[in-house]
């Protein structure tokens, strides 16, 4: 796991590795998690890269389409697979394959392709590269069982702990290590669960927008400065100077306003100029907007697309933006499939304010 912690302006994250699925699905054969090895392929990559899936619940086959073409994934021992029969399906690819998609735009992020089980849904993929445009960083030892930058400590955690991820527990483990000076921590998954990107609050001493104020920095074993934590579930989602970072992360002073004008828009802002930011807004009939840089951008949901506010269960007063998308919403011609809401257990202690949101896609 990697763990990113901000103190305006440091960051340090933070990531799990091998995060397994919180349960089988009663629903169609769906994509629970998914990762390459190895985890970033450097421009120096030679050999095959292994590109493996769970499928829960499990299918009668697994599809990878690349480049407009379907190949088969195994998962019966041979043709990379590693085990046979345990519901991770994998295909290879060569190291240019994969190389080859990490072009400019895509920001050492590259779209490969769609992952699709026999009788569920397709699955955007997206790998990471690295190229000497990025550098290295010097690397120290925190532990046996930890290393860091001067703003990424990784840990290596356990499945029991992976499977039950607890921001508790992981951020008392970096305080050990490290003084009180960050504002904020983002928990970055390596071959997480598929879920939504969300933040918690963890501490608030603001007044005036429609909270009451509160202080769990203790539980979290800061002696007061952290505010509070983002989790990005998928790692490919995390990105400092992207704008769903400032989203989450906006989302500890905003949008409380009840009673304003501004109410109908909780968590995020409602329809109108105010929106023309990283908070966008939320709609019913299936449309979703959301702001950008520049103004808005459409996303046409499904018919009878639901975008109601919930409250999460154990979190004080949590809303989520459930967002399905269809055929209207492409990267590289290729359809996007909707999402699911990230899993909640995090912490439910009195006070905290959970936000899970919807990633513009579950894909590039």
């Amino acid at each position: 796991m990697n763990l990113i912690a901000k103190e305006f302006p440091l960051l340090l994250v933070w990531c799990l590795l091998d995060l397994l699925p919180a349960g089988a699905s009663a629903q169609a054969p769906s994509v629970t998690r998914s990762w390459f090895t190895p985890t970033v392929v450097p421009e120096t990559q030679t050999q095959p890269v292994r590109f493996e899936a769970t499928v829960s619940p499990n299918a009668a086959s697994v599809a990878f389409n690349y480049n407009s073409v379907n190949r088969p994934m195994f998962d019966n021992g041979t043709n990379g697979d590693l085990v046979a029969g345990d519901g991770t399906w994998t295909v290879l690819f060569t190291a240019s394959e994969i190389l080859s998609k990490n072009t400019a735009v895509r920001v050492f992020r590259p779209f490969i392709g769609q992952c699709t089980p026999a009788g569920g849904s397709s699955f955007n993929t997206v790998a990471e590269a690295w190229t000497s445009a990025i550098g290295l960083r010097t690397v120290r030892p925190i532990n046996a069982t930890g290393q860091e930058t001067d703003y990424v400590a990784n840990y290596v955690a356990t499945t029991a702990q992976l499977l039950n991820f607890d921001a508790k527990f992981w951020a008392q483990r970096f305080y050990q290590t490290h003084g009180d000076k960050y504002d904020f921590l983002n928990f970055v998954h390596i071959a997480g669960v598929r879920g939504n990107r969300y933040h918690v609050g963890v501490k608030s001493q603001v007044q005036g927008i429609s909270t009451s104020t509160y202080d769990n920095s203790a539980q979290y074993g800061s002696a007061g400065r952290l505010l509070g934590y983002n989790t990005f579930p998928i790692s490919s989602f995390f990105d400092g100077g992207e704008a769903a970072f400032s989203h989450e992360t906006g989302h500890q002073w905003i949008n409380f306003l009840q009673g304003t004008a501004f109410a109908s828009g909780i968590p995020h802002w409602p329809k109108g100029n105010v929106a023309i930011n990283v908070m966008g807004f939320s709609i019913g009939g299936g449309i979703g907007w959301y702001g950008r840089q520049l103004g808005l951008h459409r996303r046409a949901g499904r018919p009878g697309g639901d975008h109601r506010a919930a409250a999460a269960a154990g979190l004080h007063q949590a809303r989520r933006l459930q967002l399905p998308v269809g055929a209207g919403d492409r990267v590289d011609g290729q359809a996007q499939v909707g999402g699911e809401v990230a899993d909640r257990r995090q912490p439910g202690a009195h006070g905290e304010r959970a936000f899970l949101d919807l990633p513009r896609q579950l894909g590039p």
